[in-house]
């Protein structure tokens, strides 16, 4: 620091910028290839997912009560070509627990 103020060179502080900048771009660069693609149905109902996860939290609703609602949600919010089964199998995150509720 004391070469930038004193001697009013900013060359170094130039060169830990770029070296900065550029080793912050090569992790984005690795982080969103991980990532991979973003999943388009969570894309386009994202407002609605979020409403239906808040509304079952702050209503304590239990596995059932909260499948119902859901499911009564998604028949007025969702279209019908997204509803379907094979759609959600499509799904990239999506799992079966084999469980039932």
């Amino acid at each position: 620091m004391l070469a930038i103020y004193e001697l009013n060179r900013v060359d170094y502080l130039r060169d830990l910028f770029a070296w900065a900048y550029r080793r912050s771009a090569s992790r984005y660069s690795a982080v969103r290839q991980s990532l991979g693609q973003p999943d388009p149905f969570r894309l386009r109902h994202r407002g609605v997912i979020a409403e239906l996860v808040a509304e079952v939290v702050r209503g304590t609703l239990g596995k059932r009560e909260a499948a119902r609602h859901v499911a009564a949600r998604a028949a007025t919010a969702v279209a019908t070509a997204d509803r379907t089964v094979s759609s959600i199998a499509r799904m990239p995150n999506s799992r079966s627990s084999g469980r039932r509720t």
